[in-house]
C-alpha cells in the first residue's frame, strides 16, 4: 500500500507541477537556439561592371539560410522582373542551406543596367545582391518603310557561350578559414560542395557550406575538385598571415656595488669598490 501512494502522489505532481519536466537539451537555452541567422545572397554571374551584347543572358545567383531557401526574386533597374524557385545546391550530411537560382533575362536595350536578387522564404527576404552591367549594342531604327517586293531576311546573332558558375568539392573533411594562420569559421566533410567567388596563386575563396560566411581553402587536387568556369573567377588579396605578439621579458637590474671610503695620499677622501681591509675611514659608500 505505501508503493502504490507513492506512485499516485509522484504522478499527481507530474500533472500539476515541474516535476516530470524533460531538461533542455543539451543544456542549450531555447531562446538562444531559436535566434535566427540572416539570410545572404551571391550573384554568380554576370560580374560586377561586366559588358554585356545586347541579347538573352542566364543570370546565376545562390542564396543561404541555415532555415533553408525557397524561392528568388530578380529586380532590374529597381523593377521586379521574376520570382524564381531555388534549388538545393550543397550536398552532404543535414540539411541543404546552400540553393541555387538561374534567370534568363533579355536586356531591352543597350544601357547600363543594376541586377538585384533577393533570397526568401514563407515570404520573408534578406538584404539584395547587387551588380552593375553595360549592355552594349545599337539599336536597329527602321526609318524608311520597307520596299514591298524586298523580302526581310533575319540576320543570324552570335549566342553567347554560357558556362557554368565554378563549383568546388571537397573530397576530405576540410577547414574553411579567413586566411592561412586563422581560426576556422566553417568546414568540409567528403562531397559538400559551394560556390567559388575568388582566387589567388595558393587559394580559393568560397561561401561556407554551413555558415555562409566567406572563408578560403588551398588550391590542392588532393583536397578539393573544382567544376565550371573556373579560369574567370576574379582574383582577390588574402588576408595577411597573423603574426604572433612577442612577450615582453623583463630587463635584469644591475645591483650596485657598495664599497667604502678610503682616504688617499694626498688626504682626499674617495669611495673604493670592493672595500680593502682596514680602509679608513671606511664609511660604506656607492662609487
Amino acid at each position: 500500500m505505501i508503493k502504490k501512494g507513492a506512485v499516485l502522489i509522484f504522478a499527481i505532481l507530474c500533472l500539476t507541477g515541474s516535476a516530470c519536466k524533460k531538461p533542455t537539451k543539451l543544456g542549450i537555452s531555447p531562446d538562444i537556439a531559436s535566434i535566427p541567422k540572416p539570410v545572404q545572397t551571391w550573384i554568380d554571374a554576370p560580374l560586377q561592371n561586366a559588358n554585356l551584347p545586347l541579347e538573352p543572358y542566364k543570370i546565376v545567383f545562390h542564396g543561404s539560410s541555415p532555415g533553408g531557401v525557397t524561392e528568388f526574386e530578380v529586380h532590374i533597374n529597381g523593377v521586379f522582373a521574376a520570382k524564381v524557385s531555388a534549388m538545393p545546391s550543397s550536398s552532404g550530411r543535414g540539411s541543404p542551406t546552400l540553393f541555387l537560382g538561374e534567370y534568363l533575362w533579355s536586356p531591352p536595350a543597350p544601357g547600363t543596367y543594376l541586377i538585384e536578387v533577393l533570397s526568401g522564404g514563407d515570404g520573408e527576404f534578406g538584404a539584395p545582391a547587387q551588380v552593375r552591367v553595360i549592355i552594349i549594342g545599337e539599336e536597329i531604327e527602321d526609318d524608311e518603310p520597307a520596299s514591298p517586293t524586298t523580302t526581310a531576311t533575319a540576320t543570324p546573332t552570335a549566342t553567347q557561350e554560357e558556362m557554368e558558375a565554378c563549383t568546388l568539392t571537397a573530397l576530405v573533411n576540410l577547414f574553411c578559414r579567413p586566411g592561412p594562420g586563422y581560426e576556422p569559421v566553417d568546414s568540409f566533410t567528403p562531397e559538400q560542395s559551394a560556390p567559388v567567388i575568388g582566387q589567388s596563386q595558393f587559394l580559393w575563396k568560397v561561401i561556407g557550406v554551413n555558415n555562409g560566411v566567406e572563408c578560403t581553402v588551398p588550391k590542392d587536387n588532393a583536397l578539393v575538385e573544382t567544376s565550371g568556369d573556373c579560369e574567370n573567377v576574379p582574383l582577390f588579396n588574402p588576408l595577411p598571415t597573423p603574426t604572433a605578439t612577442p612577450t615582453p621579458t623583463a630587463t635584469p637590474t644591475e645591483t650596485p656595488v657598495e664599497g667604502c671610503t678610503v682616504r688617499q695620499p694626498g688626504g682626499a677622501i674617495d669611495c673604493v669598490a670592493p672595500c680593502p681591509a682596514g680602509a679608513a675611514p671606511g664609511n660604506p659608500c656607492t662609487p
